[in-house]
């Protein structure tokens, strides 16, 4: 019980945070489902927010083969958790040497997404960290 409230805190935290990018995306959603069923989608006049609601979709349907089999990743050894916390130290070391590049929401490419996509699958290995490797990809 304390874990969800804890969890539920972190969510509200998260949602008065980002509150104008949430409602952004949540309003460029119903507008792509509208142009989707009328037929007026296209991918080359995309707006910020809907790139970034297409690519955040296309790097989340990578971790649905890996939920499937989520069992594998939580029964591990101790030699495996090492070095899932020795890939969690060495991909925050080289993010931390990487140049210093921002992308925006329009900047994002499909490319990107997939290499978020998968360090997200990584990341369900106990002891890798899920942000630091979105935040590292």
């Amino acid at each position: 019980f304390l874990l969800v409230i804890l969890h539920l805190g972190t969510l509200g935290a998260v949602c008065i945070a980002f509150w104008d990018t949430i409602l952004a995306l949540l309003k460029e959603f119903v507008a792509l489902m509208k142009d989707l069923f009328t037929g007026k989608f296209k991918w080359s006049e995309m707006n910020p927010d809907r790139r970034m609601l297409i690519m955040l979709f296309i790097s989340l349907v990578l971790l649905v083969p890996f939920y499937l089999i989520k069992e594998i990743f939580e029964d591990v050894t101790l030699p495996v958790l090492a070095l899932c916390f020795l890939f969690t130290s060495c991909e925050l070391f080289f993010a931390s040497r990487i140049r210093d590049t921002k992308k925006t929401a329009g900047d994002i490419t499909v490319k990107d997404a997939v290499v978020i996509g998968l360090f997200q699958c990584a990341a369900l290995f106990p002891g890798v960290s899920r942000s630091g490797s979105t935040i590292m990809a």
